[in-house]
C-alpha cells in the first residue's frame, strides 16, 4: 500500500523530474529586458513561445515532416509567424475602430543604386539580395509593387496575420528578420 508525502517546497524553488528523480531547482526568472533585446534569431522567438504554442507545434509538424519535403516559402512563412507572435506577446489585431497595425515595408533598389552606395548607407539599409525581373508589375506577397517603366506605387494586400502593435517592432522585425522576410515575400 503507497503513503502519500507531502514536502513543501522551499520559496525560490520549483521540484521537477531530473533523470527520474524528483529534484528541487531555481525557479526560472522571468527575463524583463525589452522584447526586442530578447529576440534576435527564430530560434529565440521559438523558445520565447514554447514548443507547445499552437504556431511552434504547426512549425514542428511541417518542418520535421517525412511524407513531404515543405516548400522554403512555407517554412519561411510559419518562421516570420512565430517571430511576429513572440514580438507582439500575446497581441493580435481585433480589426476594432481606432486600434493600428503595423507591417514592415521593404525599399528595392536596382543595383546600380546599390553600387552608388557608400558602406555605411548599405549597413544602414541591411540590404538582401534577391533577383528577378519586373515587367508590368512584381507581386511581392505582402505588398504588390507595379511597375512599368520604374518603380510607380505599393499597395498593402495581406499580411494581417502578420500585423505588429507598433511601427517600432515592425521595423525591428523588418531589419532584423529581413533574410527570412526576403524568403517569404520572394519564394514561391
Amino acid at each position: 500500500m503507497a503513503k502519500e508525502i507531502t514536502v513543501a517546497v522551499p520559496e525560490g524553488k520549483t521540484a521537477e523530474w531530473v533523470n527520474g528523480v524528483l529534484t528541487l531547482v531555481d525557479e526560472k526568472k522571468k527575463d524583463d529586458r525589452p522584447v526586442t533585446e530578447r529576440i534576435k534569431t527564430f530560434e529565440d522567438a521559438y523558445n520565447e513561445l514554447g514548443k507547445d504554442h499552437a504556431l511552434c507545434i504547426e512549425y514542428d509538424a511541417l518542418a520535421n515532416s517525412t511524407d513531404y519535403t515543405p516548400s522554403l516559402f512555407m517554412l519561411s512563412m510559419m518562421k516570420i509567424s512565430i517571430i511576429t507572435a513572440a514580438l507582439n506577446e500575446g497581441w493580435s489585431p481585433e480589426f476594432k475602430e481606432g486600434e493600428y497595425r503595423y507591417s514592415p515595408y521593404f525599399e528595392l533598389f536596382t543595383k546600380k543604386e546599390i553600387d552608388d552606395m557608400s558602406d555605411e548607407e548599405k549597413q544602414e539599409k541591411r540590404l538582401c539580395l534577391v533577383g528577378g525581373n519586373a515587367y508590368d508589375g512584381l507581386a511581392c506577397g505582402l505588398a504588390c509593387v507595379y511597375s512599368s517603366s520604374a518603380f510607380s506605387g505599393a499597395d498593402a494586400y495581406f499580411g494581417y496575420r502578420l500585423a505588429y502593435r507598433t511601427s517600432d517592432l515592425a521595423k525591428y522585425s523588418g531589419m532584423q528578420f529581413c533574410e527570412i522576410w526576403k524568403d517569404v515575400i520572394f519564394c514561391k
